[in-house]
């Protein structure tokens, strides 16, 4: 199977967390069962793609490092809107700009299944694509 993980942050550059702990041993362990597996994530890093023991990392740019500030000086005295406000905006730019990454490798092959832990945000979009198994 071509298999297409979503998440908001590479799991190799992260402090892994829950979700990212989760996905590296189960992407692992796919690929150990001969399954392609493509991970889908956004970074602050320098982006790129690459792979990492079978598994194949597509990183997207999240554009958020200098977001933070400006809301901050828009809703000073919200900052609880401020901080959800925040996130949410956050998420759908990540999720768009992954839309856009997974797009681009579905047509060149496509993908049998694809697993997001959020639909808030980063899968939003994704059911559009009817065809594609979609799980969160």
């Amino acid at each position: 199977m071509n298999i297409c993980f979503i998440i908001h942050t590479d799991f190799i550059e992260s402090s892994y967390g829950g979700i990212e702990t989760y996905l590296k041993n189960l992407s692992l362990e796919l690929v150990k069962k001969n399954h392609e597996v493509h991970v889908i994530c956004g970074t602050e890093k320098e982006i790129t793609d690459y792979m990492y023991q079978g598994v194949h990392i597509h990183r997207v740019g999240t554009g958020i490092i200098f977001f933070h500030p400006f809301l901050s000086k828009i809703f000073p005295p919200f900052k609880a809107i401020d901080k959800y406000l925040f996130h949410t905006i956050t998420n759908l730019i990540i999720g768009k700009r992954i839309y856009s990454k997974f797009k681009k490798l579905h047509r060149k092959k496509s993908f049998d299944i694809v697993e997001c832990d959020d639909t808030a945000g980063l899968g939003v979009l994704f059911p559009l694509f009817g065809h594609v198994k979609f799980i969160t």
